[in-house]
């Protein structure tokens, strides 16, 4: 009886033990569960950068055209004393660069004081400059800036690629663009190629192509474009 009951126990601490070979295995387990768990929390967090950053740099090129469209649209010939035609609503027009006449920061409609607004790119950021108009006998001017603003746009500029155009593109009322083929001088110191002052009239429509990279985004700017006609300067032109 002794025998017996001692062989069952033997028995028994035989099953519920665990050898090393046991230990080995599930520790094996343990660190793959642990790899698998961890491999998949790291794409998660790249997805997850990456969809933040893609979203900020879309943001942040959506606000840039918002902006340009609002200042375009609402572009306007300047009448000058003692010239029978107005002076043209773009001043200046190159690729990257762009100075025009506009009604954006209107305060008063019954007397509309116009602003001279440069879009133009330093230190690989858009800049939006503005120069209020000043009163002179009947007429506005802007040798004197009644008022005088400059800030960043947006993030970083990043130059068109491939299909891509670059910040801006001119169209007549035809809808065909009109070449730049200014050069030195005749950009009145803006980057080269610029538009010729023969076309700065026949401006209809501005195409603005935004290329930009959010702030501290590494994965590759947003591509946004949109075309905005200039209803004030008297060039129909068909917007899309």
């Amino acid at each position: 009886m002794i025998r017996r009951v001692s062989r069952r126990l033997r028995i028994v601490d035989n099953e519920d033990g665990l050898g090393l070979v046991e230990i080995l295995v599930a520790s094996l387990l343990g660190l793959l569960l642990m790899a698998a768990v961890g491999a998949a929390f790291m794409n998660t967090a790249r997805v997850t950068s990456f969809t933040i950053q893609n979203r900020s740099s879309t943001q942040t090129a959506a606000d840039a055209m918002q902006e340009i469209i609002e200042v375009v649209h609402l572009a306007t010939p300047i009448a000058v004393q003692g010239q029978v035609a107005n002076t043209p609503a773009v001043v200046f027009g190159g690729r990257t660069d762009l100075q025009i006449y506009s009604l954006v920061d209107v305060t008063d409609p019954v007397n509309p004081a116009p602003s001279r607004v440069t879009f133009d790119i330093q230190s690989g950021n858009l800049v939006d400059t503005r120069c209020g108009a000043t009163a002179s006998n009947g007429f506005w001017v802007f040798s004197t800036c009644a008022s005088n603003s400059k800030r960043t746009v947006a993030g970083t500029f990043v130059p068109p690629s491939g299909a891509q155009n670059y910040l801006f593109t001119y169209l007549d009322a035809n809808g065909n663009v009109l070449p730049l083929t200014g050069s030195g001088t005749a950009c009145g110191g803006y980057p080269a190629p610029c538009l010729p002052a023969t076309s700065l009239p026949l401006v209809g429509s501005i195409i603005a192509s935004v290329n930009l990279l959010a702030p501290g985004a590494t994965n590759g700017p947003a591509y946004l474009q949109s075309k905005t006609g200039m209803p004030n300067v008297g060039v129909q032109t068909e917007i899309n």
